[in-house]
């Protein structure tokens, strides 16, 4: 298997299929909650995502690694594994200085950040 870092964004899971199956679990029984939480994330992780481009173009390494570090939380939290990735991915190289690499990677992240919010209900209802 090749090393974290060298895989290719497609090549990382969507989702977690154990987070699913917890917020599938919580969605039979509090549908409201769930519909909260989804709301949540995709609210915070677009607002963080917009931060982190700026971020990127501003050189700001602290921010970068602030908002990498909140973003990769958000995504764990509710399973979006690849949107995590690629933010931890996006926050070390940024601050190992390969810039290029990092734009590159924000670029990833954004599209999975589309893939992730355009997919997230029907992710939901599908069965594990």
């Amino acid at each position: 298997m090749a090393p974290a870092n060298s895989a290719s964004e497609h090549e990382i899971p969507l989702w977690s299929e154990p987070a699913l199956q917890q917020l599938r679990a919580l969605q039979a029984q509090n549908p409201a909650v769930v519909q909260e939480i989804v709301q949540l994330f995709q609210g915070d992780s677009q607002r963080l995502v917009t931060e982190l481009r700026a971020a990127v173009e501003a050189g700001d390494a602290d921010a970068v690694s602030r908002l990498g570090h909140e973003l990769l939380g958000a995504s764990g939290t509710v399973g979006a594994e690849r949107m995590a990735t690629l933010a931890e991915r996006l926050k070390d190289m940024f601050k190992a200085g390969d810039i290029e690499a990092a734009t590159a990677r924000l670029v990833q992240l954004e599209q999975a950040l589309e893939l992730t919010h355009r997919t997230f209900t029907q992710a939901l209802q599908d069965p594990p």
